[in-house]
């Protein structure tokens, strides 16, 4: 059964149009992931230099907007907010067609496509994230998170496999073609999903206010402050290991393309099994252990991928390759049940008129650690070698969850100042 018909029904249409646009979005970046190299390589000419200007572009439009959208949009009708920016996403995928059929594709062109669909993609996830408390009662937030989480990992899942099918279908722009019609689809569905509980007004404050008063909140607020650190660092170690692991695989252990395709397939299964069962451990474990335990499960799991480059030459290889699969697979397991329960106890405590907010500084600690851990990686491999970084990153993700010990997993909300 999808996500939608299992956990959607049980929550509302409004909730259901909510997951289904998030279904169609997830789908839209999975194909944009394999169109883009594409796009920028065979069709482009892009050199590594402009390859990593174009693949870091969506991180960028996080860094640069994340904070602004959250305040910009608070008050405003999430509906709204997400249904635009997913047409926008699809007249920009309309505009990357033309120009290919055209024939006057450029390096230009190319940053330009990427930066206004990152642009759009941060206002749809914050839109999406902060209108998901109004769809859904609030002692269901949880099942609401699980059945998101779902959707993300189905998607990681299946999205490659249908963007190469449509790679053997047709060229590429077919593929670009699919995924702004996905897009489209998005913004259809949220546009369907009317709120269950009235929004908080729109703010009569300048936006530099508001901003300055949601960081304040953030840090102010104990257990939003801790999970928000717990992710940045957590996010930070894991996106180590994780742009270390193809030199670890390809480089040193003398793997193939199959191998690394195997551990980006353990991964994605491992999510989406941790996302079917999660709410049956969750109820059975409760949410401390369930947001401690998958947080420590996850950190021990980046422990095999380090203990696979500091094990090299001393164990066969293939061995440690399976090793890097099947640690890969835990950590994403693991790391869902922590998704779940950090992403409810924050939409519990904070105001309603704080929700935006709060969710941009979320997506600035994920997708602000990413390109900075990526090259800090990067440098220090080079220096130490992977297997020493590697090891240091695993004991960062281990103090982890030192934050989160004592916080309060059953929060009532509190009142906005």
């Amino acid at each position: 059964m999808s996500p939608t018909s299992t956990t959607g029904k049980s929550l509302g249409s409004s909730y259901r149009y909510w997951l289904t646009a998030h279904v169609c979005s997830q789908l839209g970046v999975k194909f944009a992931s394999i169109a883009l190299p594409i796009i920028a390589l065979r069709e482009a000419k892009a050199s590594a230099t402009e390859m990593g200007i174009i693949t870091a572009g969506t991180g960028i439009a996080y860094i640069a907007l994340s904070l602004p959208v959250g305040a910009r949009i608070e008050g405003m009708p999430k509906r709204l907010v997400v249904a635009w920016s997913g047409r926008l996403r699809m007249v920009a995928c309309a505009a990357m067609v033309l120009v290919l059929f055209e024939g006057r594709l450029s390096i230009p062109a190319v940053i330009a496509f990427t930066l206004v669909v990152g642009a759009c993609t941060v206002v749809y996830d914050i839109g999406l994230a902060s209108g998901l408390p109004e769809r859904v009662p609030e002692e269901r937030l949880l099942d609401a998170n699980r059945g998101f989480e779902l959707v993300q990992h189905t998607t990681t899942f299946l999205g490659p496999a249908l963007a190469a099918a449509a790679i053997l279908i047709g060229p590429v722009q077919w593929v670009v073609l699919c995924e702004g019609a996905l897009f489209g689809c998005a913004s259809i569905a949220a546009s369907r999903s009317q709120p269950i509980k009235q929004a908080s007004p729109v703010s009569e404050e300048r936006m530099s206010t508001r901003l300055k008063m949601g960081l304040q909140y953030c840090w102010s607020q104990k257990a939003v402050r801790r999970i928000l650190l717990t992710i940045f660092v957590s996010s930070y170690s894991a996106t180590v290991i994780l742009t270390l692991q193809p030199i670890l695989i390809l480089n040193i252990l003398h793997g193939n393309s199959l191998d690394l395709a195997a551990c980006l397939i353990a991964g994605a299964s491992g999510g989406l099994l941790g996302a079917n069962r999660a709410k049956r451990v969750i109820s059975r474990v409760g949410r401390r252990p369930a947001l401690v335990g998958g947080l420590l499960g996850a950190a021990f799991c980046t422990g095999g991928i380090a203990l696979a480059a500091v094990l090299e030459g001393t164990v066969p290889a293939r061995a440690l390759i399976v090793l890097c699969a099947v640690s890969q697979f835990g950590i994403v397991f693991c790391i869902v049940h922590f998704n779940i329960v950090q992403a409810t106890v924050r939409q519990e405590v904070t105001p309603a008129d704080y929700l935006a907010r709060m969710s941009s500084v979320s997506k600035l600690m994920i997708w602000g650690s990413a390109p900075i851990a990526s090259i800090t990686g990067g440098i220090a491999a080079d220096r130490w070698g992977v297997g020493a970084v590697m090891s240091i990153a695993f004991v960062a993700a281990l103090l982890t969850a030192v934050p989160v010990l004592r916080i309060d997993v059953h929060p009532r909300r509190a009142v906005a100042a």
